[in-house]
Parts: C-alpha cells; structure tokens; sequence
C-alpha cells in the first residue's frame, strides 16, 4: 500500500482484509502513513540546523499512538510499546543528529526509513500479529546498506545473503 493510501488505522484493517487467505502464502509490503516520509525528512533536517525539532516529533508520535491505540485496543499485541520502542530509538538518533555527534551523518540517511518501520507495526497487529501466523520483518534486520555517491546504497548480496538466514 502507498502511504496516501494509509493515512490512519481504518485503512490498516482495509488493507489486513485484503490479504486475509491463510490457504496461500501471502506477503504485505507497506509504505510509511501518509505524510510521514515528509516529516520525518524535515525533521532531520530541523535537527541538522540545530532548530527545535521536538514539537514536530510529538505530533507525529502522537500519530502513531492514536493508531496503534485503534489497531490494538486491549493492547494483545503490545502495539503502543513497540511504536513508543521505536519512537525513542528516532528520537535519540534525532538528539545526536542535533548535537553533530560522529555517527551523525550515517544516523541522518537512514531515519527517514522509520516511517516503514512504524508502518510495518501497525500493520502487523492488523493482519493479528504473531498469532495468526504472520511473521514481521524489518528491513533493518536483513538490508546492508553503505553511504554512496547519491546517499544510501544497498548491499544487495549481503543483503540477500541476511534474507536468507532470515527466512531459514
């Protein structure tokens, strides 16, 4: 699903009952929520400026709360705490980011790649998470990636050597 298309929780239950067919194997990529590539770009660069970053981030976590409060109301799956989990991880990164600490610039390619990451969360408590014998991956796990000419490169052949193990 493109991120219009995933503008809040309804449209995570949309996209689960599409792919709701345990008689065949089924793969669900999902984009960030609409809008949050974008914030997540302007935040990093908020922070690189050295500019107040933090009631943006707020929002954005208070965003995503609000949907995995909707997607996972009597908490089965530990929604919130896995988002909030991730949200603390941006906003640490966010922080050296600001302070131009040594890991900055490698922290600052790859953060807009957490609006997937939360993405992937919500959508795997609306498929019924592990429990209905769906397994998450996050990229981050299996994708090896470097700084290139144009930003970020893959890997791909560790990269697909890392998925392998994964699906093993």
């Amino acid at each position: 699903s493109g991120g219009t298309s995933l503008a809040d929780a309804s449209p995570y239950r949309a996209a689960a009952a599409l792919v709701d067919d345990p008689a065949r194997t089924r793969i669900v990529v999902v984009s960030a929520m609409q809008g949050v590539t974008d914030a997540l770009i302007a935040l990093r660069d908020t922070a690189q400026r050295d500019e107040p970053w933090q009631p943006a981030f707020h929002a954005l976590r208070e965003r995503h709360r609000v949907a995995a409060d909707a997607l996972d109301p009597d908490h089965r799956f530990a929604l919130r705490s896995l988002i909030e989990g991730e949200f603390d991880s941006l906003h640490g990164q966010l922080e050296s980011i600001a302070a131009n600490q040594a890991d900055a610039g490698g922290l600052a390619g790859g953060l807009p790649g957490f609006g997937e990451v939360f993405s992937s969360h919500l959508m795997h408590a609306a498929l019924g998470g592990d429990a209905a014998s769906w397994r998450r991956l996050d990229a981050r796990d299996v994708l090896v990636v470097h700084e290139g000419e144009m930003g970020m490169a893959v890997d791909w052949p560790q990269s697909r050597a890392r998925l392998a193990q994964w699906r093993a």
